[in-house]
C-alpha cells in the first residue's frame, strides 16, 4: 500500500486520529446503535459518548472524518483486487496460498483505485 500523503500531513496529533479511535470502538456496537451514532456525528457534529454525554466536533473535522473512512474503505477494496486469484484466503480467515514471485509485479486490479496506468495494467495483466 502506498501512504497517502493527504492523511499524513495531518501529522499524529490531528483530532481525527481520536475520532477514528473512537469509531472502532463503536463499529463493535449493534448496527443500529453504529448508524444512530454515524447519523448524529453526521448531521448534529456531535461524538456521542454515551446516553448522557457527548463531544462537539467542528464541522471541518467531521468532513474530514467521513472523507478519511471513505478513503480507507476504498484502499482495502483495493488491497483485495490486486491479490493475485486465489490468495484472498487471508482476508477471508484462511492462509493464503503461496505463489511464486514475478520480476514483473501483477495487478490484477482495474478499478479506479489503482496507481498504475491502465496500458501498464493490461500489460502486467496479460503476461
Amino acid at each position: 500500500m502506498r501512504v497517502n500523503k493527504k492523511w499524513r500531513k495531518l501529522g499524529w496529533r490531528h483530532p481525527l486520529w481520536d475520532y477514528i479511535r473512537f469509531c472502532s470502538v463503536v463499529q463493535r456496537q449493534r448496527q443500529e446503535q453504529r448508524d444512530a451514532w454515524v447519523e448524529r456525528l453526521r448531521n448534529n457534529g456531535h461524538m456521542e459518548i454515551d446516553t448522557d454525554t457527548s463531544l462537539p466536533v467542528p464541522k471541518e473535522h467531521v468532513k474530514l472524518f467521513f472523507a478519511y473512512l471513505e478513503s480507507r474503505k476504498a484502499d482495502f477494496e483495493h488491497a483485495k483486487c490486486v491479490l493475485p486469484p486465489g490468495a484472498s484466503g487471508g482476508l477471508a480467515g484462511r492462509p493464503a496460498r503461496r505463489h511464486t514471485r514475478r520480476a514483473t509485479p501483477v495487478n490484477h486490479c482495474d478499478c479506479a483505485h489503482n496507481p498504475l496506468p491502465v496500458e501498464t495494467r493490461r500489460r502486467y495483466n496479460s503476461s
